[in-house]
């Protein structure tokens, strides 16, 4: 060839070697064959530099050419004009004539009868050169030329050629594994679950979400191991049409044109044709049972070794009789954080690094992606040569679009999604929407009301379709299912494009088919017409507290499930609202004077939240609220009056009245144990809400605090030494634990208060049992970080964010009422995570279960730990009369009840604050009731305040 150069070296044995006129293709149809080739793995000898010793060929090309298995003859209009191409072309023959080598001629731009009849511009150049040539491209132009020329300009029709000719020479690429990332852990994997040494027929599903790269890993292992079986098919599920399937797999088996008349026909000749065979069938996309009933229906189908792959997003399928225990599972999992890298890499920059330049963003991109292949390689393409400008515009701003666009959607969610039943749709958005993040018992707790049939078990099939996950008692989807899922609610997905369904925006839309909104605590207040809510109907869940009204609220919808509305705006609730799915009110902080007047249905209410509802004067009639569980009317100070139909509700089992100082005893409130069982942890909660509120108003450096900590000071001397402020040049953390209601918070957050100003940063963060780790890690970080806008994708995001944050800074963080080691390693990194923060740091940890901090063992020495003690009994009885009396001592006519309250109460300084603050201005009957009732209950009440929160 004129000019040649090899992209290998000389040594390799090539796969394919490229014969080509340089001037006619090389930076056309031979420079896209050559890239695509090389995509598959084939190894691929393309030269490109002057190779000819005089009007010799040179060693290497003549190597390149016998080291080839198959010579690929790209015969162009000037081809034969060239001496050094024919050249080429008679060590070629010479090839083909002593071994099996295959030569694939391809005609661009060139009549193919102009080869063998020397016409056209051959007829001069076949003239001056070899006839032997001629002769022999028109005797190999009969044998392939049917099969490429109809396709000649079709780069995947030679490619798929290409590996046809290499699978029947028993030559696989042996790179495959190599070029495509993460592949080779992937394919070992699965290719694990294999018994090679069994003699039955082994059935293998490779399970995963669109996109995860299941078919991939299938293809590659039918390409590696197709010939070491009688018979061999790949066959994707295109249809729904099982005659027609049955049909192309028989004749992809059989090389034969065979008649189907029916499904079970099919099934039969299937079973007939290949018992006694041993096959290697890879059926790709299965979506139903049936298809793998009427194709694959019973390992004992096939004869002995036999394997069957299939690829599925539904791990339903398998749950048959047949298949018992005869089905090996390979769950896909997501590329591992360096394989992500990797490969969007690969796709963004063409190289398997990235840009100095580009470092940060690249990293960010594929953080959000989470390890999605598919995405990863869609986002990586459409960034590929853009500048910095682009790749920061798309990801600050058009990210979300990114990731909803058509292409990616059709390959991910559209068909799993449309496969799905209408109630099960309607969860996978409400999940999408409302409850990611959210721990499953709540979940369902709400879902049940919302008539979609049993929902743990429609839960459990969204989870068996790859479509969301459980983790650690918590939904947790896809960030890209979460996103598409949003965008059909949106309406910009999907069948139902421009409905909207559910908003978590703040976006106008068409009211009529609204079932949801919830504000996700952006900045920006929700700004909304009270008359809207008038057209919503369809309403269902209303969760909402940074809002702007116009106008004072007269409707709201009866198929409202969830109304949880913070800062209520009107004193009443509409006269026409009684929804009898309704079954949690939340109004807290609100204007309500009373909820409802008269006798209201509410037959699936369960729990009422009004606290801080500061003109709140009456509870409203129960009668007709059967299931009533919870009442909390903490901190409404103006109430006065509690219903007496408060005694019938048989259910209820949890009454605050915290802080509720009007409040009149007659109606005497009910004696009902299970109340006074739930006191520390309601308080203790109420307690967190309270500082949690306050929290988005203290300085990011505060000032100490002079609160009095009756019966403390001690205890704060020994955390103080424990945290050991004078070393600054360590990382330490204090684990604060005790029973509920000790004073862990009391005495965190006075440390807290008194040493914040010793720090560049420093956050307060309470953590109660509804708390969602993205809302966590939002609010640390806009604790550390006041004046910086960010949003979280998802928790490993937020991970990532606070970690780059707190790295190499002087930091405070308290972590205040801790119940799981996942919102350590969430919040503060993983065990052995002190190095995140720079010298100087103090993490304090308040925990009910010391065996949480036991299980981050590799905090090593960087750990301390404090047990809070009890107060001694002069000290309870001065914190009690502090809250009773406001007063160190008990007024003289209440000393004997003072005595008796305080050693019941045991020291427990949660117990003795919410006690006396009740008694506070109380009558002496009021007294003599309190203790009555704390005798009777005394043993299952100090059981409950005294276990570990």
């Amino acid at each position: 060839m004129d000019e040649s150069s090899s992209s290998h070296t000389p040594q390799t044995v090539f796969d394919v070697f490229i014969s080509f006129r340089g001037e006619d293709t090389r930076n056309t149809f031979v420079g896209h064959l050559y890239e695509a080739l090389c995509k598959w793995g084939i190894r691929t000898f393309m030269d490109d530099m002057e190779l000819l010793i005089r009007d010799n060929l040179s060693e290497e090309l003549v190597k390149a050419i016998e080291e080839s298995r198959i010579l690929i003859v790209v015969l162009s209009e000037n081809y034969a004009s060239s001496k050094w191409c024919l050249r080429e072309l008679v060590k070629i023959i010479g090839c083909v004539a002593e071994t099996t080598r295959r030569v694939l001629p391809v005609f661009y731009h060139v009549d193919p009868s102009d080869v063998p009849h020397q016409s056209g511009n051959f007829k001069k150049s076949f003239d001056e050169h070899e006839e032997e040539a001629q002769k022999f491209i028109g005797e190999q132009k009969e044998n392939y030329l049917e099969e490429v020329y109809a396709e000649v300009d079709s780069i995947k029709r030679i490619t798929n050629l290409i590996l046809d000719m290499l699978h029947h020479l028993k030559l696989v690429p042996s790179d495959t594994l190599k070029n495509l990332v993460d592949m080779q852990c992937r394919f070992f994997s699965m290719a694990n679950l294999i018994d090679s040494e069994s003699n039955e027929a082994c059935f293998v599903g490779i399970v995963g979400m669109g996109g995860i790269g299941k078919t991939t890993i299938a293809q590659v292992f039918y390409n590696k191991f197709e010939l070491e079986f009688d018979y061999s098919c790949f066959l994707r599920i295109s249809t729904s049409n099982l005659v027609l399937l049955q049909y192309q797999l028989l004749r992809l088996v059989l090389k034969e044109d065979i008649k189907v008349q029916d499904e079970d026909q099919g099934a039969d000749m299937i079973k007939i044709f290949l018992r006694g065979c041993k096959v290697l069938i890879v059926l790709d996309g299965v979506t139903t049972k049936r298809q793998l009933e009427k194709l694959a229906g019973s390992p004992d189908w096939f004869g002995p070794k036999s394997i069957v792959l299939i690829t599925t997003r539904n791990r339903e399928i398998f749950c048959q009789p047949n298949y018992k225990n005869k089905i090996q599972e390979y769950n896909v999992k997501l590329l591992s954080d360096e394989g992500a890298l990797e490969l969007f890499c690969k796709h963004a920059f063409r190289d398997g690094h990235p840009d100095e330049n580009f470092m940060h963003l690249t990293w960010e991109i594929v953080q959000k992606v989470k390890g999605h292949p598919l995405a990863l390689i869609k986002i990586g393409s459409s960034l590929y040569g853009r500048s910095i400008d682009i790749w920061e515009l798309q990801l600050k701003k058009n990210f979300y679009d990114v990731l909803v666009q058509e292409d990616l959607f059709s390959v991910i969610l559209r068909t799993s999604f449309e496969e799905l039943d209408a109630d099960c749709q309607n969860l996978l958005l409400d999940l999408a929407c409302f409850f990611n993040g959210e721990r499953v018992e709540r979940v369902i707790e709400i879902l049940e009301s919302f008539d979609y049939g049993p929902t743990d078990i429609k839960l459990r099939l969204l989870v068996d379709r790859c479509l969301t996950d459980i983790s650690h008692g918590r939904i947790q989807m896809h960030f890209l299912i979460l996103c598409m899922s949003q965008a059909i609610a949106q309406g910009k997905l999907g069948t139902q494009r421009g409905i909207q369904t559910r908003i978590w925006l703040h976006e106008k839309i068409g009211l009529e088919y609204i079932q949801g909104i919830v504000d996700l605590g952006e900045e920006e207040e929700l700004a909304l017409e009270a008359e809207s809510f008038r057209y919503m109907t369809a309403l269902r869940i209303l969760e909402i507290d940074n809002v702007k009204l116009y106008g004072d609220v007269q409707f709201l919808s009866n198929q409202l499930r969830l109304l949880n509305w913070s800062g209520y705006p009107s004193e009443y609730l509409p006269s026409s609202f009684q929804s009898q799915y309704l079954f949690k009110l939340h109004l807290r902080d609100s204007d309500v004077l009373q909820l409802w007047e008269g006798k209201k249905k509410f037959v699936n209410l369960k729990e009422i939240d009004v606290s801080g509802s500061k003109f709140l004067v009456e509870t409203p009639d129960f009668s007709n609220v059967p299931n009533l569980r919870r009442l909390i009317l903490r901190n409404c100070e103006r109430l006065r009056y509690i219903h007496p139909s408060i005694n019938i509700l048989d259910r209820l089992v949890l009454l605050d009245l915290e802080n509720c100082t009007s409040t009149s005893m007659s109606p005497a409130l009910p004696s009902n144990p299970p109340l006074m069982k739930k006191v520390a942890d309601l308080a203790e909660e109420a307690a967190r809400k309270e500082y949690r509120q306050m929290s988005h108003l203290w300085p990011s450096k505060p000032a100490a605090s002079n609160e009095n900590l009756v019966g403390m000071e001690d205890q704060l001397g020994k955390v103080y030494k424990l945290l050991n402020l004078g070393r600054k040049d360590v990382v330490l953390f204090l684990g604060i634990f005790g029973m509920s209601g000790i004073g862990k918070t009391g005495i965190a957050k006075v440390v807290y208060y008194r040493i914040a100003d010793e720090f560049e940063s420093s956050c307060f963060l309470h953590i109660s049992k509804q708390s969602n780790l993205i809302s966590l890690q939002h609010q640390l970080l806009s604790q550390l970080l006041p004046k910086e806008d960010f949003q979280i994708w998802d928790k490993d995001c937020g991970v990532e964010m606070i970690k780059n944050y707190v790295r190499g800074r002087k930091i405070l963080i308290v972590l205040d009422g801790v119940d799981e080691e996942n919102q350590i390693k969430k919040l503060v990194g993983l065990a052995g995570s002190p190095d995140w923060f720079g010298p100087g740091s103090r993490v304090i940890i308040t925990i009910g279960d010391r065996e949480v901090l036991l299980r981050q063992p590799t905090y090593g020495d960087k750990m301390v730990e404090y047990n809070v003690a009890l107060l001694d009994d002069a000290s309870a009885l001065r914190l009690f009369c502090n809250h009773a009396f406001k007063s160190d001592h008990p007024d003289d006519n209440f000393k004997d009840f003072c005595g008796e309250i305080v050693r019941k109460l045991e020291g427990l300084p949660l117990a003795l604050r919410v006690i006396g603050s009740f008694l506070y201005n109380k009558d002496f009957a009021t007294w003599e009731e309190t203790l009555t009732r704390l005798n009777k209950v005394e043993q299952d009440f100090l059981d409950t305040i005294l276990q570990r929160s």
